[in-house]
């Protein structure tokens, strides 16, 4: 009995031996630089569709999406021409008639947004777009003003006094008392971050992150997932 439990015991130690000596890559997880890489190689290309029972302003529902291997690149919403970009600092940008928080917090048509944080967990790709990224170059074009806010440190901000208001004449004005055109000061005031080096736009605003989240079909062909707009919304999109 004891050699047979000996030999038993030599024989479990060369098994373990094997597995640890083995060559084969052991699966430590899904992260960015194993599954999830290649997971993001089979999004890649120019994807062409819409977000069902949803209008964007021109009255189109088509939404597209263009993707690298690593996960880098843009989407943008229905189907208006693109935005031209902006001439003077000091209106608002795009101009709304009448302006509108919501309006410059939607995603605007004719602008590819940015992706950020693409990854893929469980077989469906998910990333994050801000629709303040529209305003970075006005906000970066922006002077940036200390201001005593009544705290210990100083803050800053592209409006002088670091405020605004509207008066009963219907136009805006700064803390002083100087008119402003009332959407630069709304944007200015909602859509900006300042520091002592200058601006950029805000990315903790409220609504303005949105999300993607998606998987692809059996073929790899669609691509059929949501878009919280902030509610969510369904989308559908194929390569073309």
């Amino acid at each position: 009995m004891k050699t047979i439990a000996n030999i038993i015991a030599l024989l479990t130690c060369v098994s373990l031996f094997s597995a640890c000596a083995s060559s084969k890559p052991v699966d430590l997880g899904d992260d960015k630089t194993g599954a999830t890489a290649q997971g993001l190689a089979a999004y890649e290309g120019a994807w062409d569709g819409y977000v069902e029972a949803y209008k964007f302003p021109s009255g189109s529902d088509r939404l597209r999406i263009t993707l690298d291997a690593e996960g880098q690149g843009t989407i943008e919403v229905g189907d208006a021409p693109a935005i031209a970009p902006f001439t003077d600092p000091n209106v608002a940008y795009p101009a709304t008639d009448p302006p509108s928080l919501d309006a410059e917090i939607s995603p605007h048509e004719g602008y590819g947004y940015p992706v950020t944080g693409a990854a893929v967990h469980s077989g469906r790709i998910s990333f994050t777009f801000w629709t303040t990224d529209l305003q970075k170059p006005w906000c970066e074009a922006q002077t940036s003003y200390a201001f005593d806010a009544g705290g210990s440190e100083t803050e800053y901000s592209c409006l002088e006094g670091g405020g605004w208001s509207p008066t009963q004449d219907g136009i805006c004005v700064d803390i002083g008392g100087t008119p402003l055109d009332c959407g630069f000061a709304s944007e200015c005031f909602n859509l900006c971050v300042c520091d002592a080096s200058g601006c950029t736009s805000r990315r903790t605003f409220y609504q303005s992150e949105l999300q993607v989240d998606g998987k692809l079909d059996d073929d790899g062909q669609t691509l059929v997932g949501t878009l919280l707009l902030p509610d969510s919304r369904t989308i559908r999109l194929q390569r073309p």
